[in-house]
């Protein structure tokens, strides 16, 4: 039987770099290869870069790939398929024996042929064999390819810890940790912005220090000197008024 196994797998993970890697060394360690990979965009707190894996996972050991990538990340998406190509493989293979048989009886016309008209026709004709015949071989080749090789497609898609806490198909507990990890994250990044922020006006609020400290002091002194010399005619008023006699009308 030849039978044709294929997996296609998204997967949503909050540590990119360190699961590109777990998915490179499971693919190593099972026998595999990489065929393609391609990825877009750049690290940054948006965290959207996104990885497009071509694998070729030996079919003898896809049920164990299959099992250890759950290990990585999270599977959004998980898509399996079996094709049955026995049918096919055999109508090529008798293809190919027809078209063998056939070059054997063009070969012996060829050392037969005298004329040279015969001559050229039987060598075009063999020459259309031959492609035939190549054509039929890689055909078989490709099946007897994905056979042995299953063919895998892994979409690595990097996610917040926010976002991954939003998933409804987890758990309470991965949701509340996940929710926890964001809000760390979150601070975290509030107080490097807090202090790049503090960084960038400092140079600013130092000069507006030095001159405005002084400029203070000397607003409030003379603001004092203001009050005290509004208070000092309303008191002497007060005593003279209260040394003077009353003299009481008759």
């Amino acid at each position: 039987a030849k039978i044709v196994r294929t997996a296609d797998l998204t997967i949503a993970t909050t540590a990119f770099d360190a699961d590109r890697q777990a998915l490179t060394d499971l693919t190593a360690r099972l026998g595999g290869y990489i065929a393609s990979v391609s990825v877009y965009g750049e690290a940054s707190e948006r965290m959207d870069r996104t990885a497009y894996y071509s694998l070729r996972i030996p079919s003898d050991q896809l049920d164990d790939f299959l099992t250890g990538v759950s290990a990585i990340g999270r599977i959004t998406q998980r898509n399996e398929t079996a094709t049955d190509k026995t049918t096919q493989y055999n109508d090529t293979q008798m293809r190919l024996t027809t078209q063998q048989e056939k070059m054997t009886r063009l070969q012996a016309l060829l050392k037969q042929a005298s004329d040279v008209s015969d001559l050229l026709e039987i060598e075009n004709e063999i020459a259309n064999t031959q492609y035939t015949i190549d054509q039929l071989e890689t055909s078989m080749r490709t099946i007897d390819r994905d056979v042995d090789n299953s063919a895998v497609s892994v979409t690595l898609v990097e996610q917040s810890a926010g976002d991954t806490a939003q998933a409804t198909e987890l758990t309470l507990w991965q949701r509340l940790q996940s929710g926890f990890e964001a809000s760390v994250k979150w601070l975290g990044t509030f107080l490097q912005n807090l202090l790049v922020f503090l960084s960038l006006i400092l140079p600013v609020l130092v000069p507006l220090a030095v001159v405005g400290v002084p400029i203070g002091l000397a607003v409030r002194a003379r603001r004092r000197k203001r009050g005290a010399a509004t208070r000092t005619p309303d008191t002497r008023d007060k005593s003279d008024s209260s040394d003077k006699p009353h003299h009481n009308n008759p």
